[in-house]
């Protein structure tokens, strides 16, 4: 299933479209953003990169069931789905916020994989930044059904993928 353009996705920051503006002559490195806790740690990671490649950075959210609210019939349910959007936006931005590089948000349905996947064809990324999940048996436990986003990106992709561990410092910085 291909990801598509959701009345909620976002699109803050210099690049207006994923395609580009000004900026979309720049290479690309396209990132993966959820609220898991490796995720901060590639978006710095990927800002780093971004930075020292003089590039632009593009920021994806894959809309998952996780991002809806437990009960599909309560009458608060799309509107619960769209603040958890929101919420996750604005951690996005507030992290980015003066991190000096041009970059831009977006959040499709679908599987991460494939949402990660096109994004990176679309605007031909040098490559994609995912985070790591940490060594818990909680996450270990969920891993036994299915491979990790970064290991089946491994296998949907022809880009470099770069998985970022839990370990790397956080923290933006501004200067250069």
């Amino acid at each position: 299933m291909e990801p598509t353009p959701t009345p909620s996705a976002s699109r803050t920051g210099p690049d207006a479209e994923l395609g580009g503006d000004a900026d979309g002559d720049r290479v690309a490195v396209v990132v993966g953003f959820d609220p898991g806790p490796g995720s901060l740690t590639a978006l710095v990671a990927a800002v780093d990169f971004t930075r020292r490649l003089s590039a632009r950075l593009v920021v994806v959210h894959a809309v998952a069931v996780e991002d809806y609210p437990v009960d599909p019939d309560a009458e608060e349910w799309e509107f619960g789905a769209h603040e958890v959007l929101v919420a996750e936006r604005a951690a996005a931005v507030g992290a980015l916020e003066g991190c000096g590089v041009p970059w831009s948000f977006h959040a499709w349905h679908g599987d991460p994989v494939h949402v990660l996947a096109r994004a990176a064809d679309e605007v031909d990324a040098l490559m994609i930044v995912v985070g790591a999940h940490p060594d818990s048996w909680r996450h270990l436990l969920e891993r036994l059904g299915s491979p990790s986003v970064a290991h089946r990106l491994l296998h949907r992709t022809t880009r470099p993928v770069l998985v970022v561990g839990h370990h790397t410092r956080h923290g933006l910085r501004t200067d250069g």
